[in-house]
Formats: structure tokens, C-alpha cells, sequence
């Protein structure tokens, strides 16, 4: 049996899109990116020896372990659906366009693609 190890939230970057909707500092933004990942956790699971799914984008741009359907993901009331427009305390912090949302979901529909193909194959 193969193991998978699926790291979603260690990453802080984002594409260049995301800064179009930003509605706080830099700093203020680079500390919460912080806060609300994972980062750190791939050095230590440097010694995983299965397959590894690793999000190559922060959660702030797309939290690929919401549900897509914001009908369904209790989170999207806060504004932490797969797309975040709220802080952890309330503050909205980004504006979302129907473009923009079609740009994260595209990535979000090609990631789930490439895990789903692994987990067929493994």
C-alpha cells in the first residue's frame, strides 16, 4: 500500500493576482499569512518516504480543504470559504471580483484533479 502525505497549508506565497484585492498592509497581511499556515511543517516530514501533495499557495489565496460550494462549507460565513475575504477576528482583508473568483477556482479544480489522479493511482 502506497501512503500519501498531503501538506495544503505550508506555503505563503500567492500569485500576483491576489495583491489586486488586497484591503490591508503588507505587514499586516504578511503577519497573518504567517499565522494561519502551516509553515515549517515539510521540513519535518523531510523523512516521508510515500508520495508527497504539497499546495504550492498560501490558504489566503485558496483553502484547498474547504468545499467548493460555499452553500455547503460552514467557514464561507466568516469569509474563510475556499477564498478568503476575512480575517480570523472579523476584518475583511480582501476583495473578491467574479474573475478573481474564477482564477482561484480554476487552480483549486486543477489541484483537486492532480490529487484525485494520485489517489486513483495509488
Amino acid at each position: 500500500m502506497n501512503t500519501i502525505l498531503h501538506i495544503p497549508h505550508s506555503s505563503l506565497d500567492v500569485p500576483p493576482e491576489f495583491y489586486n484585492g488586497l484591503l490591508i498592509s503588507m505587514e499586516e497581511f504578511t503577519r497573518y499569512n504567517l499565522f494561519m499556515s502551516d509553515y515549517g511543517i515539510e521540513r519535518l516530514t523531510s523523512h516521508f518516504k510515500g508520495e508527497r501533495v504539497v499546495a504550492p499557495y498560501s490558504r489566503l489565496f485558496c483553502d484547498i480543504e474547504r468545499f467548493k460550494d460555499d452553500e455547503i462549507e460552514i467557514m464561507s460565513k466568516y469569509g474563510q470559504g475556499v477564498i478568503y475575504t476575512h480575517t480570523f477576528d472579523g476584518k475583511e482583508f480582501h476583495r473578491t471580483t467574479d474573475e478573481y473568483k474564477r482564477f482561484v477556482l480554476k487552480y483549486y479544480d486543477e489541484y483537486h484533479n492532480k490529487l484525485d489522479t494520485l489517489l486513483l493511482v495509488c
